[in-house]
């Protein structure tokens, strides 16, 4: 697939709304209204057929209103699903529901004309009127039950930083592994079972206990670890798992992310896995020798994700063949020798996705070189380099200027049609191939922008800008041709560069906001900046810890699309009484997430009996930081009298606030409170 199919992609996708729906919709309406006219007249009306044709008609109008329409709407950057969480839930329910509902229909119309052609008269006989009326009734409580779930399941979300949020599954019970493991003590019950996923567990027993009964569950082909976070993990324990996993004997996809606490390189179990086919690991690093036990000891593996770490002076690595690997996704910090050896010895590769780290740069003429002789079956292909700092104040514009030529050559613009760009500032620069539609901007404008693709310009990279941070921080002239007219997310510090109006004319599709208050904000300015987000979803504030936080904030009015709002990075603890304010903001009036620093384990309560629409809380106290956030890094040293301390006030926070309440300590930092409201 070639990356100008994926420069495009974005605007094709746009075209494809805007213009596909129209007739559809247009034919599809007059279709149905004429149905319905056919379908009601007097003398159909004892037609058993007619009847669940008519049905069929009234979900599927509901399906062309709800889901095609709002497709339509998507292609004039207009999607009331990223806003509306009730618009959200209706469109995903009544698209499923009604699709449902009408499929079932006709299928019933196609059942009645065959019973009604039978030669027997019994079977004949059953069909009648009310059977038919009964059986549509059956179908839509069947449906509402099935479907009737993502009324609560489905949410409104942005998972990835600087793109627009989606509509999709997002609730989550917490203790659910728990509660499982209650009802089922045991796994070995499920020999046929297929697939498991596990998602941020965090129990080292249940883990242990799951690696334990892994060999009983023969015929498992998907296991799936993801966002694990076990701090006491150790190396045995470790150990245990992958060589059980490696004596499943069915397994063909695997997937692991578990954080522990220190990350050290992948123990490959000596066992032979011959069924193994998809690995992913995402924490543990992997270095010359263990990745080439690993494909020795999974000789039938096509696709491998993983991070692989490599010091200058280690020369003991001896390349081995690697025939099967056809898919290679890989962050890799090494010599570009070693690289390009490496490489050489996957010779089926067909899909290569590599990030190179550490300042290392391969140019266009070696890896022409490398593809040429010794990946001939390489299809797809995405590169990125960064330099960083001093190397990146080394280089040139002459320098870059023939880094970016080496890939201008036929091979890379007719042959392969793979094209690349450098996009840098003072910090960094990035040589990567064009594939990706969003883009984010850092602390500064791009001071350099050059691209393979002919068309391509500084411009069009800002029309595809969904995030951009600390603008206003700009101590250069913004040219005045910039305009970035998609941004999803943003930052910003007073004062407000003159000319960020010019270069942002449209804020109705802004989602993420961080306010940094490390300077006096005018409330009045404040307010007209907030009026021009009306689908706000998140807030986060930054406050200098030197300077006290204006409370007059939350006198401001804002938009009741706000749904998570992070006040941990402000530096300011809230006391009881700043609570009690704070609840009468309308910023936590349709509030479902909140985090925050609290004085006292009562401003808590406060919080949860004061804001109605609050589903998570995550609070920490005045206490010392234990730890950072960070999943990576994990305390080894707490102090016990710390962990009682914090189990006084989960007791003590369960006695106080409802039975709804779900209360746990962060696995990380003993002075985190996590509280779901159910």
């Amino acid at each position: 697939m070639s990356n100008t199919s994926s420069i495009n992609f974005a605007l094709i996708n746009q075209t494809i709304n805007r213009y596909v729906p129209i007739p559809l919709l247009l034919f599809g309406i007059i279709g149905n209204i004429l149905n319905i006219f056919v379908f009601t007249r007097q003398a159909f009306r004892t037609n058993i057929c007619v009847i669940y044709f008519l049905a069929s008609t009234i979900s599927d109008s509901f399906s062309l209103g709800i889901g095609l329409a709002t497709r339509l709407l998507t292609g004039f950057n207009v999607d009331p699903t990223q806003y509306s969480s009730g618009f959200c839930k209706m469109r995903f329910f009544v698209t499923y529901y009604s699709a449902y509902s009408g499929a079932w229909f006709i299928s019933l119309a196609c059942v009645e004309r065959y019973l009604c052609s039978s030669r027997n008269v019994q079977i004949r006989q059953l069909v009648t009127i009310k059977r038919a009326y009964i059986s549509i009734i059956i179908i839509l409580i069947a449906g509402f039950l099935a479907f009737g779930e993502q009324i609560y399941c489905i949410d409104i979300n942005q998972q990835l930083l600087g793109a627009p949020q989606s509509c999709y599954q997002l609730k989550r019970t917490p203790g659910q592994i728990n509660l499982f493991f209650s009802y089922i003590p045991s796994l070995r019950q499920f020999t046929h079972l297929h697939s498991l996923s596990l998602h941020r567990l965090h129990s080292k027993e249940i883990l242990l206990k799951i690696a334990i009964e892994l060999p009983h569950i023969v015929q498992l082909t998907h296991l799936k670890f993801d966002f694990c976070c076990i701090p006491d993990y150790d190396e045995t324990d470790f150990e245990l798992l992958t060589i059980n996993i490696w004596n499943l004997p069915n397994l063909t996809h695997c997937y692991f992310e578990i954080h522990k606490k220190r990350q050290q390189s992948f123990i490959i179990p000596s066992k032979i896995s011959s069924s193994l086919k998809y690995l992913s690991i995402n924490t543990e690093q992997l270095n010359w020798n263990s990745i080439n036990r690993l494909l020795q000891y999974t000789p039938n593996l096509k696709y491998l994700r993983g991070h692989m770490y490599s010091s200058d002076d280690d020369d003991n690595y001896i390349g081995s063949s690697f025939s099967s690997l056809t898919n290679l996704k890989i962050i890799i910090a090494a010599h570009p020798s070693k690289i390009i050896s490496f490489l050489r010895n996957i010779p089926n590769l067909y899909n290569l996705d590599i990030t190179i780290a550490r300042s290392y740069l391969i140019d266009g003429y070696q890896w022409e070189n490398l593809i040429r002789n010794y990946l001939p079956k390489l299809r797809k292909f995405r590169l990125l380099m960064k330099s960083y700092s001093s190397n990146t104040r080394s280089m040139t514009e002459e320098q870059i200027d023939e880094l970016m030529n080496s890939f201008r050559s036929s091979f890379w613009i007719d042959e392969r049609r793979w094209f690349v760009q450098c996009i840098g500032d003072e910090h960094c620069i990035r040589f990567e191939t064009v594939s990706n539609s969003f883009h984010s901007i850092g602390n500064k404008l791009p001071s350099v922008f050059k691209s393979t693709v002919s068309q391509d310009n500084i411009e069009r990279l800002y029309t595809t800008t969904c995030s951009i941070s600390d603008v206003q921080r700009l101590d250069q002239l913004i040219p005045l041709k910039i305009c970035i007219p998609n941004i999803y997310s943003l930052t910003i510090k007073y004062p407000i560069n003159d000319q960020y109006w010019t270069m942002i004319p449209n804020l109705h599709k802004v989602s993420s906001l961080k306010l940094d208050f490390s300077t006096d904000f005018p409330q009045s300015e404040l307010q007209v900046f907030l009026n021009r987000m009306p689908h706000l979803l998140r807030l986060t504030i930054y406050q200098d810890a030197s300077l006290p936080l204006p409370m007059s904030l939350f006198n401001c009015t804002f938009s009741s699309s706000i749904h998570y709002l992070y006040l941990q990075n402000c530096k300011h603890f809230f006391s009881e009484e700043d609570c009690i304010i704070l609840s009468h903001s309308s910023l936590t009036s349709h509030c479902k997430q909140l985090d925050i620093l609290v004085k006292n384990r009562q401003s808590i309560t406060i919080l949860v009996n004061k804001l109605t629409s609050l589903c998570t809380l995550r609070a920490r106290f005045t206490d010392e930081e234990i730890c950072d956030i960070s999943p990576p890094i994990i305390c080894n040293n707490v102090d016990d009298k710390i962990i009682l301390c914090k189990d006084e006030d989960i007791l003590w926070l369960t006695d106080q606030l409802p039975s709804t309440c779900a209360i746990s300590r962060h696995p990380f930092c003993v002075n985190h409170i996590r509280i779901w409201i159910k």
